[in-house]
């Protein structure tokens, strides 16, 4: 009898929705596709991102949509959507409550371990230039929760720096959010890269 494959799932916003037919359960474009298709293939991978999902509205739907699938592994991607409206003013999210949600999610998994993905900007904008006051924080945070709860943590703020003398922003993300086919691509080898570990134990079961 052949074991059922573990259970690799991906939560977010658009940046991992990335066009996924919601009926039919196709991957989308992005990296969660590529890593589908890469590292991952011995696995049964799910898309649970949402466009335009702030944390608050992945707490809701977290039980539904992630735990509900009885994961070996959760990688979860959250924030900029949480910066993009603070600074707009369109809505808040004080850091406190983002970190309260946080912790929620993780200690929700119990022992399945995850991976947190950090929120980046890649500046094309004047103003996204001035999102850095509100987003540096939730980076940092996400920093420290992998390190208190060990987490992997997948930076890609500094992946953005790390390539910036070899590509302009907009090659990596075209309006300075969502990744071009490039920019998945490297989210996708980050995502390897800090996992590999969390990755391999799935394999050897």
């Amino acid at each position: 009898m052949t074991a059922n494959p573990p259970t690799v799932v991906f939560a977010g916003d658009s940046i991992t929705d990335t066009g996924k037919d919601r009926t039919g359960g196709s991957l989308g474009t992005g990296y969660v596709a590529k890593l589908a298709e890469g590292p991952l293939t011995f696995a049964r991978v799910v898309n649970a991102g949402v466009s335009g999902d702030r944390m608050t509205d992945l707490e809701a739907r977290f039980e539904a949509d992630v735990l509900s699938e009885n994961p070996d592994l959760v990688s979860i991607f959250i924030g900029i959507n949480d910066t993009w409206q603070a600074v707009s003013g369109e809505a808040p999210s004080p850091l406190g409550d983002f970190e309260t949600a946080y912790r929620l999610l993780i200690e929700s998994l119990g022992r399945t371990p995850a991976v947190l993905m950090v929120p980046f900007v890649a500046p094309v904008t004047p103003d996204q230039e001035g999102w850095a006051s509100d987003l540096r924080p939730r980076q940092e945070l996400v920093h420290r929760l992998a390190a208190e709860y060990g987490c992997a943590v997948v930076d890609l703020g500094l992946m953005v720096r790390e390539y910036s003398s070899e590509y302009e922003n907009e090659e990596l993300a075209e309006d300075g959010i969502h990744p071009t086919e490039l920019g998945h691509r490297l989210i996708a080898e980050a995502w390897e890269r800090e996992a590999r570990t969390r990755v391999d134990a799935l394999r050897q079961r």
